[in-house]
């Protein structure tokens, strides 16, 4: 395996600057498609030269205490770090020095990089632009990073498509929520019954394979966002789950035959049978198995 690539840090001649703490899991060393994401810890006393990142970045504190300074210029900034603050910082967002002390067990640090949201949003030319905030707290925010982190830790079993859409859930909120004047406003409105019935031949085409919202959109010759948009808007459900409800609708028929729950898990496109088997329970409300006795 390729060695992991580490979220961006510069400092002001473009050289890689070392990130604060130590690594404890890095999601580009696993099957991750979603921003780049990192897992670090914070004990004792650090400090940072010159730096700035180059693309959005965020930063959670999930348990510990760590007080930090941001010096630029002649202004000096102070921050607490406690259990459910998170760093937002835009873009080119950069500071003559930084120190900090304490000890946090965990920061979830995820960074926006231009390659991934172009993917998932071609017109945006891979640019999002944020508003600073150097320590707040937004529940919203926190889930979807939590979420990103226990998929990753799970060895990312539940599929591209819910990588991506924890991605978009994400560029989407920040937009909304943090967005800088620059980031162009989206138009609403909805699919068409054409092409819904289009979305629904082709995902029992495709029903077995780990596809992505970019192939599902690029079928009605959209962006994954903007498809998801108006996906979510002409159903009520996100495309993610969808597909799930699909594949256990198809596998309730499969369990009437003789093939193993594992068989029918891997024909219906799920990772695993304990994925399967949560799916199943979450949307029919019992398992699989019990669902084939009964």
């Amino acid at each position: 395996m390729a060695m992991a690539r580490e979220i961006s840090l510069l400092d002001l001649s473009g050289k890689p600057v070392r990130f604060d703490g130590r690594m404890l899991m890095n999601a580009a060393a696993t099957p991750w498609q979603g921003f780049a994401l990192e897992v670090r810890a914070m004990h004792g006393d650090g400090e940072n030269p010159a730096c700035y990142n180059p693309h959005p970045l965020l930063a959670f504190c999930m348990r510990g205490h760590v007080k930090s300074a941001m010096t630029t210029g002649r202004r000096t900034s102070h921050v607490e770090s406690r259990p459910g603050s998170v760093c937002i910082f835009d873009q080119g967002y950069e500071v003559d020095r930084v120190t900090w002390s304490g000890q946090c067990d965990e920061v979830i640090a995820l960074e926006i990089r231009p390659e991934t949201l172009r993917s998932l949003m071609p017109e945006s030319d891979g640019e999002l632009h944020l508003q600073t905030h150097l320590s707040t707290t937004d529940a919203t925010l926190t889930s979807l990073a939590i979420a990103m982190r226990d998929e990753v830790e799970r060895g990312c079993t539940s599929g591209r498509m819910h990588a991506q859409g924890l991605s978009m859930a994400l560029v989407s909120y920040l937009q909304s929520r943090y967005g800088g004047a620059r980031n162009a406003k989206r138009a609403p409105g909805r699919l068409s019954q054409a092409d819904l019935r289009r979305v629904y031949d082709w995902v029992m085409q495709h029903l077995g394979e780990d596809f992505g919202i970019d192939e599902l959109a690029a079928e009605l010759n959209m962006s994954a966002v903007h498809f998801t948009r108006l996906f979510r808007a002409s159903t009520g459900s996100t495309p993610y789950r969808y597909v799930m409800e699909q594949r256990v609708r198809h596998a309730l028929t499969l369990l009437e035959g003789r093939l193993s729950l594992a068989e029918i898990a891997h024909t219906v496109g799920f990772s695993s049978q304990a994925h399967f088997t949560q799916v199943f329970k979450q949307l029919v409300g019992t398992t699989p198995a019990r669902a084939r006795l009964g």
